[in-house]
C-alpha cells in the first residue's frame, strides 16, 4: 500500500490535472456532442473521455483507493486509504461552446471509510485554456502556478477588486428581480458591487480564495461534492469561509456524488455572517 504526504498528493494532482487539461485542448476542435442530458447539466462527450483519460493517470500512478467522479460515480480501483474526488470538466457548455472558463479539478483524502469534504488535505484545480493551475496542499497552503499564495496577498486582491465583485448563480428566473436588491443592500455596505455568472464554479471559487472575487452566492441545488472540494481547501487553507444559506457547514461525505443545496463562500471569514443576513433581509433564501 502506497502513503503519500499532503504535499506529494498536491504534486501528484497539479500534474494529472495538468496533463487532463491537455488532453481537453487537443480534444476541443471536434468533441462536443452530447451524449446524454441530465437536469440541471449535460454529460458531454470531453467530460466521458477526460475521465476516463483521468483515471487511467490514476492507475498509472499507483492509486489503489476509492475514486469519486462526476460521470462515473464510484470506482474501486483497489483496498488502500485514500479517496481521490474528480470533476473532469468544470463548466463544460462553456468549453462546448469555445469559451475559455473551464477547468479540471482533483483531490485526495488520505482516508477511504467516512471521508468528507473537510478530508480533502489536496489538490489541484487546472484551468483548461488559460493553462493556470490552483493548487494547495494542507499546512503548505495555496499555490497560483507555483508561487504560494500568502495571505497578505488575499487582503490586497480583495482592496483592489475582491471587496466589489460577486458571483451570482439563481435557480428561476423569477429571482432575478430579487438581484437588484441585494446588490442594493451590498452597495450600502461596500460601494459599487459588480454581479457576474462565468460558469465554472470551481475557477471561481478559486478566484474568491485568493481574493480577487469577494463573494461566491449560488441559490441552485445543483453542484455537487465533486464541483467543491478542492476549491473549499483552497479556501479554508487562506482564511476563507463558507456555508449554505441557512449558516450550516457544508462537508458531505465523499463515499458518493453528493447534491448540494445551495452555497455561500467569501474571501474574509468575517464577512460569511453579514452576507447570509442580507440574503435573509431581501427575501432571498432558499426554504426547506
Amino acid at each position: 500500500m502506497s502513503t503519500y504526504t499532503s504535499r506529494e498528493l498536491r504534486r501528484l494532482s497539479l500534474r494529472i490535472a495538468g496533463e487532463a487539461a491537455g488532453f481537453l485542448r487537443d480534444l476541443r476542435e471536434d468533441e462536443g456532442e452530447v451524449l446524454e442530458r441530465l437536469p440541471g447539466r449535460d454529460t458531454t462527450k470531453a467530460d466521458w473521455e477526460a475521465e476516463g483519460y483521468i483515471i487511467d493517470l490514476l492507475k498509472q500512478e499507483g492509486i489503489r483507493g476509492l475514486v469519486v467522479t462526476e460521470e462515473r460515480g464510484v470506482l474501486e480501483l483497489g483496498s488502500d486509504d485514500i479517496t481521490v474526488v474528480v470533476d473532469p470538466l468544470d463548466g463544460s457548455t462553456n468549453y462546448v461552446l469555445g469559451i475559455p472558463w473551464c477547468a479540471v479539478s482533483i483531490g485526495f483524502a488520505p482516508k477511504r471509510s467516512q471521508a468528507r469534504l473537510s478530508d480533502v488535505v489536496a489538490g489541484a484545480i487546472h484551468s483548461v485554456f488559460l493553462h493556470v493551475p490552483y493548487s494547495f496542499s494542507r499546512g503548505e497552503g495555496v499555490f497560483v502556478g507555483e508561487e504560494r499564495v500568502e495571505r497578505s496577498m488575499v487582503q490586497d486582491n480583495f482592496r483592489r477588486t475582491g471587496r466589489n465583485t460577486i458571483i451570482l448563480y439563481l435557480d428561476f428566473v423569477e429571482e432575478l428581480q430579487k438581484v437588484e436588491a441585494l446588490l442594493q443592500a451590498m452597495r450600502r455596505e461596500h460601494g459599487v458591487m459588480k454581479a457576474r455568472c462565468l460558469g465554472s464554479a470551481s475557477l471561481e471559487l478559486a478566484m474568491v480564495a485568493i481574493g480577487r472575487v469577494g463573494y461566491f452566492i449560488d441559490l441552485r441545488p445543483v453542484l455537487r461534492n465533486v464541483d467543491v472540494a478542492v476549491a473549499f481547501g483552497l479556501l479554508r487553507e487562506l482564511g476563507g469561509a463558507y456555508s449554505n444559506t441557512c449558516g450550516e457547514p457544508i462537508d458531505v461525505g465523499l463515499d458518493r456524488v453528493y447534491r448540494i443545496e445551495s452555497v455561500i463562500a467569501t474571501s474574509r471569514s468575517e464577512d460569511l455572517g453579514a452576507v447570509r443576513r442580507l440574503l435573509t433581509n431581501t427575501a432571498w433564501r432558499r426554504v426547506g
